[in-house]
This record gives structure tokens, sequence and C-alpha cells, in this order.
């Protein structure tokens, strides 16, 4: 979350608090409903406002790629949308940071919300 700090397009991360036995994380409040929860997502919103919607999720990715971190769990419900009309980008729980020469061998834990893991990764004998 520091890799992305200050990026509008994420949800912030405030704080961390440590005990002996917990970590409390304490994020930035969003007030924002799911991209599909919204009611009637095609008569809420213009074209031009979804295509802002995919345009901020695209950055968001880009931004993503360009600090080497995957998300791993990229899914309609971890994206809100703001009543500012900001796109915001939620839930890192299962995003890692690539090292470039601990990669080599790929990505080899498989995450994700089952219906929307890429089919690839789903292969057995695949490494990514």
């Amino acid at each position: 979350m520091q890799a992305v700090r200050g990026q509008i397009v994420f949800v912030q991360l405030d704080s961390l608090y440590e005990t002996e036995r917990t970590v409390y994380i304490v994020m930035e409040h969003v007030d924002g409903n799911p991209i599909l929860d919204t009611n009637d997502f095609k008569c809420n919103y213009s074209e031009l406002q979804r295509a802002s919607f995919l345009s901020q999720a695209v950055e968001g990715i880009s931004i993503l790629e360009e600090k080497g971190i995957v998300h791993r769990d990229l899914k309609p419900e971890n994206l809100l949308i703001q009543e500012n009309g900001e796109l915001k980008i939620i839930d890192f729980g299962l995003a890692i940071i690539k090292k470039h020469e601990s990669m080599k061998g790929g990505l080899v834990r498989r995450a994700g919300t089952p219906g929307f893991v890429p089919p690839e990764l789903l292969a057995p004998s695949q490494n990514f």
C-alpha cells in the first residue's frame, strides 16, 4: 500500500498498529458502492461516465504494473464508485510485489476469487 500512496484511484493506508498478537490496519474511509452493486448500472450512469470508470480502472492497473504489484483479486466488488464520480480500487489482501530475481519461476501460489481467475491460472501445470 505504501507503493501506491497518494494515488487517488487506490484506497489509502492511513496507519498500522501492532500488538503482540494483532496488526491493526487503518484505511481511508471510502463512501462508495461496488461497481455492480449500484442499482441498474446502465441506467444510473451515462456512457461517458461508464467510460470514465473504465479509464480510471485501467489507469490504476497501469500504476500497479509500473510499481511491480499484482493485485490478484481484481473484480467488480473491489471497484468502488464514489459519489463524486471517482473510482477506488480496494482489497489488496492478496496483492504481492513482484521481485525480479525471486519471481523467475512465476507466481507459484494461485490466488483470487474463483469466478474471476483467468483460465490460464487454473491450469495445474502452469507457473505465472
